[in-house]
């Protein structure tokens, strides 16, 4: 008796013993039996030929093995970075750490790569035991999607950001603000700021610590005795303090100076001061 397994990766012998005047086990009533169930693919030849020589009854013997499909992988995804954004503090030469120079954001520039996407592989097609071909199976395709400003590029191979900014990731995807808010002081919690868009600050800006922007900075409230440089406007809300006098001499005497230095609750003798 010859069964054929439900994938047809698989063919067993099973033998019984002659009855009465039954005739011995032969090669070639094997092989009779075999074809007679259509079995043509990876027989083992040298098992038959074993089993007919020395039969063993009431028992199963694999004769014959198919070769299995193999699935291609699917295609995958390598983003470039996290989605949540490690805030890290610098460390000087001597070991001690720069509390003031904390990585508060991720920049990106125009161009970078936050995504690349890889093909999926082809599959390999089986066979049954019965010489049927099992189809392969190929990988499944995966597409890059951004949020704003970014774009795939052309080959649906890579995610890039369209313009310079800070990372976020949001809804699933990446997204590249241009504009970097902070919700309050510019202090120890969130460090110097050195951004390539425009930056808001709705507090202060407090003793020592430097904003820098290629963009605007708006700065709701007051500068106490910091560095404030910026590619576009310097608008300041809240007015300077005794020592936020130094942001607007910096501003004023830089080669690289601003387009406008807008400061409230200051008056002329100040900047005359200042300069």
């Amino acid at each position: 008796l010859v069964y054929v397994a439900k994938d047809g990766l698989g063919a067993w012998l099973f033998l019984f013993p002659p009855i009465g005047n039954g005739k011995g086990i032969t090669y070639e009533a094997i092989h009779e039996a075999v074809y007679a169930e259509t079995v043509n693919y990876g027989l083992d030849a040298e098992r038959l030929l074993s089993i007919s020589e020395r039969p063993e009854y009431f028992q199963l013997f694999l004769i014959a093995r198919g070769l299995r499909m193999i699935p291609g992988k699917d295609g995958w995804i390598k983003e470039h970075y996290p989605h949540d954004f490690e805030k890290t503090l610098a460390v000087k030469d001597h070991g001690s750490v720069d509390y003031r120079a904390r990585a508060n954001m991720q920049v990106i520039h125009e161009g970078d790569v936050l995504a690349e996407a890889f093909p999926p592989t082809k599959g390999t097609q089986g066979m049954t035991v019965l010489g049927t071909v099992i189809p392969p199976q190929d990988g499944r395709e995966v597409y890059l999607s951004g949020g704003y400003n970014t774009a795939v590029s052309e080959d649906k191979s890579k995610l890039v950001a369209t313009l310079d900014g800070h990372l976020q990731y949001r809804n699933g995807v990446f997204h590249v603000q241009p504009l970097y808010n902070v919700f309050g002081n510019v202090d120890y919690g969130v460090g110097n700021i050195d951004f390539p868009g425009d930056v808001h600050i709705t507090g202060d800006v407090k003793n020592g610590f430097i904003v820098q922007a290629k963009g605007n900075i708006v700065i709701d409230g007051m500068v106490e005795g910091a560095v404030i440089e910026a590619g576009g406007d310097i608008i300041i809300l809240g007015g300077c303090g005794p020592m936020g006098l130094g942001a607007v001499s910096y501003g004023i005497q830089i080669e690289n100076r601003p387009k406008r230095i807008v400061v409230t609750d200051i008056d002329d003798a100040k900047i005359e001061r200042a300069r």
